[in-house]
């Protein structure tokens, strides 16, 4: 993991939409807007394939972006449950879930 740090655009200061004909130059103009740093968490993964597996059908590459976000999604959500289910206290004392 490592938290990396990136400027994101936040705003579109000056867009602008037209239509341009054929032939015609198309004019390109620099974004401007509000800026934001801040850090994004990243997760590598070094992800191996074996030739049989790819030749017996049963995974194609054109599967692996759905396969990795549904690996994601699992993840957020075991992360999200394992939060509810520790049930930590909060600032006031009480539990974040009711225990009645």
């Amino acid at each position: 993991m490592d938290y990396k740090k990136h400027d994101l655009l936040t705003t579109l200061d000056n867009l602008r939409v037209g239509i341009v004909g054929d032939g015609v130059e198309v004019p390109q103009t620099p974004l401007s807007g509000q800026m934001v740093s801040g850090s994004i968490k990243s997760h590598r993964a070094r992800i191996v394939f074996s030739r049989q597996a790819l030749l017996s059908g049963v995974v194609s590459l054109n599967d692996l972006p759905k396969l990795l976000v549904d690996a994601g999604y699992r993840n957020e959500a075991e992360s999200v449950y394992s939060v509810l289910e520790s049930n930590p206290d909060l600032p006031d004392g009480g539990g974040l879930v009711y225990r009645g």
